[in-house]
Order: C-alpha cells, then sequence, then structure tokens
C-alpha cells in the first residue's frame, strides 16, 4: 500500500482469516473509500463493483493480500505492465484459484494531485497510451482522480485533441463529463457521490458484510 493511503486496525487479520479458512482463494482485497489530502471522505464505498462483471479488479491494488506461492507460480508482476500491473497479476491469478474481495471499508484510497497513480498515468499516457488507441481511458483515468482530490479534471482539451475522436455513447458522456467537471467541478462531484451512493445501496440487496466476492473478471 502507499505510504499516505490508511488500513483499518483489523483489515490484515481478517484477510488472514479468509486465506486460512478457504484453501481455493488465492488472493483477497477490500472495498475502499477515498480520502483527499486532508482525509476528508470524498468518495464512497461502491459495492456496485462487486455484483458486475468487468475486467478491472473491485479492489484497490494497496488493499490486497495473496498467497505467495501463487505469485511466484503465475510469475509474479511483469515488467512491461508500466501501468495496469495489478490488473495483469490478479487476473492471471484467476486461473489457479479465486480472488475475492471483502465488501467491508478497510482500506482508505488518498487522492491528491501528487498521487502516484496519477503521476505514473500522466508518464504511461504519453509513453504508450497516444500509440495503442487507448488516450480516451488513460484521460480518464487522470481526470477521475483528479476530480475527487478536490480539483478541475481538465481532461476536456485532451479528449477533443484525440485523433481520430470515436463517435460513440462513451465518447459522448466522456466528454460531456469532461465539459460539466470544467465549468463545476465539485457540482460533478455531489452528482457522482449521489450516484455512487444510489448504486451501492442498490446493490446492498445481494451483498452482505463480512462475506467474500469472487472477483466477476469474465
Amino acid at each position: 500500500m502507499d505510504a499516505d493511503d490508511i488500513s483499518h486496525p483489523n483489515r490484515l487479520e481478517r484477510q488472514w482469516e479468509i486465506l486460512q479458512s478457504n484453501s481455493d482463494v488465492v488472493a483477497v482485497g477490500t472495498l475502499c473509500d477515498g480520502i483527499d489530502a486532508a482525509g476528508r471522505e470524498v468518495r464512497p464505498r461502491d459495492r456496485w463493483r462487486l455484483v458486475r462483471r468487468s475486467r478491472y479488479i473491485p479492489f484497490p491494488h494497496g488493499s490486497v493480500m495473496f498467497r505467495r506461492e501463487t505469485f511466484d507460480d503465475v510469475g509474479g508482476y511483469r515488467e512491461e505492465f508500466t501501468g495496469g500491473e495489478d490488473q495483469d497479476l490478479f487476473f492471471r491469478m484467476t486461473t489457479k484459484g479465486r480472488v475475492v474481495t471483502l465488501p467491508d471499508v478497510l482500506y482508505r484510497y488518498r487522492y491528491h494531485l501528487h498521487n502516484a497513480t496519477l503521476v505514473s498515468a500522466t508518464r504511461d499516457m504519453k509513453q504508450n497510451y497516444t500509440h495503442n488507441g487507448q488516450a480516451l481511458a488513460a484521460v480518464y483515468v487522470l481526470g477521475a482522480m483528479r476530480l475527487w482530490a478536490g480539483h478541475p479534471p481538465n481532461t476536456l482539451q485532451p479528449m477533443l485533441a484525440e485523433n481520430p475522436l470515436k463517435w460513440n455513447l462513451q465518447s459522448l458522456m466522456s466528454l460531456s463529463s469532461a465539459a460539466w467537471g470544467s465549468l463545476s467541478p465539485a457540482s460533478l462531484r455531489l452528482f457522482l457521490r449521489g450516484l455512487i451512493r444510489s448504486r451501492d445501496l442498490l446493490a446492498s440487496l445481494k451483498v452482505k458484510e463480512g462475506r467474500p466476492y469472487e472477483w466477476l473478471s469474465k
């Protein structure tokens, strides 16, 4: 975990119990909320991540505990992944066992302008994404990090500069969010917090506290 993030005092104990009692579990992460540089909650937890299929892991990288033997067996982190090395690692781990998430908030992820993810994502966008058609995804990550840190996302100009920009529902939604964030980042954060809380509440119909949920990666 990064030095400026915060773990709940019982996080490691809770994860250790899951690994000890479930031999088929190879990795266990936890849900988190987001805090700003001053430690104020800015992004609520999102249990919706646990009930939908996604190629993105539902937990922050820093919250995970995994079996060393499985890590070694799949070859560990791969050097060619300068960004998304965690996604790659845990996806390969799913071939050896279950990757699960505790739905409790046992980790607090800090958003600020010197965040390592923000710095590395900026570097990776310049070096890689513009060459493989993933520039829009990189811009989204950068904008989200800035927005939750309490600043304008500054994503409108990079999106418009993307050549060629694919005009589809996803790009239109991204452009709308970028324009909104440029005009009023505070109201966009307020809207997104409400949206996340609403879908988290909806997910609570299926997700129960304390029980691990397998990553629906496929």
